[in-house]
């Protein structure tokens, strides 16, 4: 279990980065109508919304299901001691 949960964890500091950074990207082409980085050459959008929130949303999904994958590994550990420690009782 340990070598999921560390796995989980770094998954869920790499989205993290990911939701900062697009975040900011994000905020700087909707609210100030310009490239953060510079000088953008290609100007993606979907249905007129920029790329970069299509990445804000899928990195706070990743970080989502890794937080919910980090609660579930904890409580079943949890889970997993307590029914040890009741067959060690009996």
């Amino acid at each position: 279990m340990e070598q999921k949960e560390r796995a989980l964890r770094i998954i869920f500091w790499v989205s993290l980065l990911g939701v900062l950074f697009s975040g900011y990207m994000s905020y700087m082409e909707i609210f100030n109508g310009m490239c953060a980085i510079g000088t953008c050459r290609v100007n993606i959008q979907i249905a007129t919304i920029p790329a970069c929130v299509y990445g804000l949303a899928m990195y706070i999904i990743i970080m989502i299901l890794a937080c919910y994958g980090l609660k579930c590994t904890s409580w079943c550990e949890k889970n997993q001691d307590s029914k040890t420690s009741k067959k060690k009782k009996q």
